[in-house]
């Protein structure tokens, strides 16, 4: 099977499979309003701007009939503004997860409430606090990258590799862009940059990754000759 190069390059600079992570939350203790609770919600954005809430292990409440979980405005069902059902709850301890839906902003609403529907009564409540930005791999990953330099480049005999001493790569692996490994060179503890000999390569586009067994760095190297 072929694949465009544009997509190839995209699989090897990103580290493979794009895997989506936290890059904001808020959370709530939950508070008893006419039944006993306890536990807590968050609710964090992804990556690609969804949103997913989480009851914590401890949650845990006694069986209701029709008890919702409702995102509003106040906490007060009649009071508020803006009331959304998010889904009927079938559980009553331990952790879940639901997906909410796109319509939906982090900051949008102040509770998190336990509705019992049928009686319109309520059953629990929690204040979210407020929004707390995550520092995620991909923004690490994207800081030392940037620190990672290639130089000439293109280059047509040898390419000096730079990078910042909080970086200890153990190897510059050097890839086709079909993925194939034409280079491997072993890195010295506590340097801080390597030559590679390019003459012997293809004239082309080639990925230079690096690795300290935990972060991988990956930059694009244009040999000419």
């Amino acid at each position: 099977m072929k694949y465009p190069l544009a997509a190839l390059l995209l699989f090897f600079l990103s580290g493979g499979i794009f895997a989506q992570e936290v890059t904001a939350k808020r959370t709530s203790a939950l508070q008893k309003e006419g039944y006993a609770i306890t536990g807590s919600v968050v609710i964090e954005e992804l990556s690609d701007g969804k949103l997913k809430l989480s009851l914590t292990e401890d949650y845990s409440t006694q069986s209701g009939p029709d008890v919702h979980m409702l995102l509003a405005t106040s906490k007060s069902v009649d009071g508020a503004f803006d009331v959304v059902n998010l889904t009927a709850i079938n559980h009553w301890s331990g952790a879940m997860t639901f997906d909410l839906p796109d319509s939906i902003t982090l900051d949008q609403y102040a509770y998190v409430l336990l509705h019992c529907v049928r009686f319109n009564e309520p059953w629990a409540s929690g204040k979210l606090g407020e929004v707390e930005q995550v520092t995620t791999t991909a923004t690490k990953d994207a800081s030392l990258t940037s620190q990672v330099s290639i130089f000439p480049n293109p280059a047509s005999d040898v390419a000096s590799i730079t990078w910042p001493a909080t970086f200890q790569p153990h190897s510059a692996d050097v890839f086709s862009v079909l993925g194939r490994n034409v280079s491997t060179q072993r890195i010295t503890s506590n340097a801080v940059n390597t030559e590679l000999d390019v003459r012997h390569f293809v004239a082309g586009r080639y990925l230079v990754r690096l690795s300290d067994g935990q972060r991988t760095v990956t930059r694009l190297l244009l040999v000419r000759h």
